[in-house]
């Protein structure tokens, strides 16, 4: 198929400068925090996240005015970070301009990035992230897309853009592929792209809204795998494009626009993300009637005066903050019970997000014969039982012979 042009679309000029975007640069912001003196965080087993931020110049901060900032993985980061959860913020490995063949070759490479003197290799950067954002596959569709710098006509090859789009999913795949290979517990999210000219004339938006649909179907697709979400931006941003992209000759987001994308990114990572350890609480024993709880320490700022045990949402007891473990009795045999723990600091403070544990009694044993209980060949007898119903072939009867011969040898 043919070159396809669409002609007298000046506002598109900036769409070469996305294509050639400038070196990395890295500018941290100030920000601002309210914090309340009086306010005391409650008591948590929640385990801060070191967050990795990969991709391009949205992931590196790039914002309207063409400056290198604060970008959605800032903003998700201080997010993090008012909120107890943050224990380190890496955008280093995010550079403007990169496509998802980049982020690729950086992993595939082991890139290394230099900071505060300190090199800096990726693999390290991956295996120690708990949270890591890509953002990667608009630079390379649009490295398909050609301008007329005098009429700013733009012309494409559809075929070739559509296999470039093809292979944006492949290489995302990948990319989370190489990921959790070196850290399979890593949660990772990708991603959606807005429409970048919501300026332009409504002729012109069918065929971005055809492009964008197929570039985020690519990407929605690639974040099928495990521990993968997909991070949808396109409604959002075009709810309030002349807020969020105030640059009708810049397709970056503002700093609202980016604090937009970071809610977003937020909503998924409190829902998805599994911020209790699996090992916070667990059953330490199990029998027929008791269950016997053990949990690890609640983090706090002053000191855990108590931990209360919940059965079905009833409380059920209480112990210092100094133990640990609680069994619980006269419960039912082959019994499902669900159990929660909440921790009370010294001020009475409880947690807000806790533990919980579901647990069933063990089944109790019965014997097929209700005469050898006790008989030193109980075991064997119980082992050479057969089911009545069923015929006996052969090699049962064979097998039956030798365990009764193996018996009254003894």
């Amino acid at each position: 198929m043919g070159k396809r042009v669409i002609r007298n679309l000046s506002a598109l000029l900036a769409l070469m400068l996305y294509v050639g975007m400038s070196p990395l640069q890295i500018v941290s912001a100030d920000t601002t925090v309210e914090e309340s003196t009086t306010e005391t965080a409650a008591p948590s087993w929640v385990a801060p996240a070191s967050y990795l931020a990969l991709g391009d110049s949205l992931a590196a901060g790039m914002d309207h005015s063409g400056k290198i900032g604060d970008g959605y993985a800032d903003y998700l980061a201080d997010t993090l970070e008012e909120t107890g959860l943050l224990d380190s913020f890496n955008k280093t490995f995010a550079v403007p301009g990169y496509t998802t063949k980049d982020v690729l070759k950086d992993i595939e490479e082991n890139a290394t990035r230099e900071v505060d003197g300190k090199s800096i290799r990726l693999h390290d950067a991956i295996a120690n992230a708990v949270l890591i954002t890509i953002s990667a596959g608009a630079n390379d569709v649009l490295a398909h897309v050609e301008i007329d710098p005098k009429t700013f006509a733009i012309t494409y090859d559809e075929q070739a853009l559509q296999m470039e789009i093809k292979q944006v999913g492949m290489n995302l795949m990948k990319i989370i592929t190489a990921i959790h290979t070196i850290n399979p517990d890593a949660q990772v999210y990708v991603m959606g792209y807005y429409n970048p000219y919501p300026h332009l004339p409504a002729e012109i938006q069918p065929l971005l809204a055809q492009m964008l649909t197929g570039v985020n179907k690519a990407i929605e697709t690639a974040a099928q795998l495990p521990n993968v979400d997909w991070v949808e931006t396109a409604d959002v941003v075009a709810k309030d494009f002349k807020v969020n992209l105030p640059n009708p000759e810049n397709i970056h987001l503002s700093p609202d626009g980016y604090q937009v994308v970071a809610e977003l990114f937020w909503n998924k990572v409190q829902v998805d993300y599994p911020w209790i350890p699996a090992d916070a609480f667990i059953a330490d024993d199990v029998t027929t009637d008791s269950i016997t709880l053990a949990w690890k320490a609640a983090t706090t700022e002053g000191q855990i005066a108590a931990y209360d045990i919940f059965l079905e949402g009833n409380k059920i007891g209480s112990v210092d903050g100094d133990v640990f473990s609680f069994t619980v009795g006269e419960l039912e045999e082959n019994h499902a019970y669900a159990f929660s723990i909440v921790a009370v600091d010294q001020n009475g403070i409880s947690s807000e997000e806790s533990p919980s544990l579901n647990v069933t009694t063990e089944a109790i044993a019965t014997s097929l014969f209700s005469d050898i209980k006790g008989h030193w060949a109980e075991d064997v007898i119980e082992q050479t039982a057969f089911s009545p119903t069923e015929p006996v072939t052969r090699a049962f009867a064979t097998s039956l012979l030798t365990k009764l011969i193996s018996v009254t040898n003894k």
